[in-house]
């Protein structure tokens, strides 16, 4: 392949808008949740975690799932009763990152989670994090729905899932409770973020292949030209 054609493909994917690259942390399965509950009023809940791979973090996201009062939950995204602080700390208290989910539709949805833009930040590999979020949402029937036990869950090759946290604060914090110590059952599922890889990660390159494949099987036409060049 040569320079022209090499430098026509790196265009055609660089094209793509945004958000068509953002990956979520972890994805779940409402089927694998033996118990969803509404989280005690003035708590933090979230996970801790470290990264395989240097990534940019664009939007942070909590489980979307009915703010109806029926339970289970219907599963079906429509919005926030409450507004829940959200973030990424470090286990020196650090936030790294951090932006609010406020009450309603506003937002992007992505499977079952809605998310909200923030600051970008980059996680990289060897360092502990904590995704978590603050909520006031009890007394019942002011309801967000967190899943507090999931037999399975999946997160990106990227993330390593560690533990599950949580505390009680008056504001948004890093949870110091570990759920279980010894790191077996994974609890209190609500917060995830998006992200996107950092440049020269190998994990770009995963992305950039597999964007390239799916546009020639479409028979894009940055893709076709790509082809075409010398």
């Amino acid at each position: 392949m040569n320079t022209a054609r090499v430098s026509l493909l790196l265009i055609s994917v660089f094209a793509v808008p945004p958000a068509t690259a953002d990956l979520a942390a972890v994805d779940l399965d409402p089927a694998a949740c033996q118990t969803w509950a509404y989280p005690v009023l003035h708590t933090n809940h979230g996970w801790e975690f470290s990264m395989n791979e240097s990534v940019e973090v664009t939007h942070l996201g909590l489980l979307d799932v009915g703010s109806s009062t029926n339970h289970p939950p219907e599963f079906t995204p429509d919005g926030f009763k409450l507004a829940h602080p959200i973030g990424i700390f470090k286990l020196d208290g650090t936030l790294v990152t951090s932006g609010t989910l406020l009450p309603g539709t506003g937002g992007i949805v992505q499977g079952i989670f809605r998310y909200v833009s923030v600051p970008h930040a980059v996680l990289t590999p060897n360092v502990h994090y904590v995704v978590a979020y603050y909520t006031e949402s009890y007394p019942y029937p002011d309801v967000d729905w967190a899943a507090f036990h999931m037999t399975t869950f999946q997160t990106h090759p990227a993330v390593n899932y560690i533990n599950s946290r949580y505390n009680g604060a008056g504001g948004l914090a890093l949870p110091t409770i570990l759920e279980d110590p010894n790191g077996v059952v994974p609890h209190r599922f609500g917060p995830n973020f998006l992200f996107v890889p950092e440049p020269g990660s190998s994990l770009l390159l995963t992305v950039l292949v597999t964007t390239l494949s799916r546009r020639r099987k479409a028979g894009h036409p940055d893709a076709v030209r790509g082809r075409r060049a010398g």
